[in-house]
């Protein structure tokens, strides 16, 4: 089993875009398809379990509101008038 399977790593775009094309489907298919088979385990009683921590909400909108901000001030200084 990979690092991925077992929950050791996380799954980045780059290997469900790359998974995706392997499968000749679309990467939201294969979120739809864990979505569906999440609900499918529940609905008959299996409960189901995140392997990763959950994120805290706090740190995860300091860390937006930094990539915002960092993103406005690039956009600023790319636009400024040339003398």
């Amino acid at each position: 089993m990979s690092r991925v399977e077992t929950g050791q790593s996380s799954l980045t775009i780059d290997h469900l875009s790359l998974a995706a094309r392997h499968l000749g489907i679309a990467p939201n298919q294969i979120l739809a398809y864990a979505d569906y088979n999440e609900t499918s385990f529940q609905n008959r009683g299996i409960e189901v379990f995140p392997t990763r921590q959950t994120l805290d909400p706090e740190k995860v909108m300091i860390f937006l509101g930094g990539a915002v901000l960092a993103t406005l001030i690039t956009l600023a200084v790319v636009n400024l008038p040339q003398s």
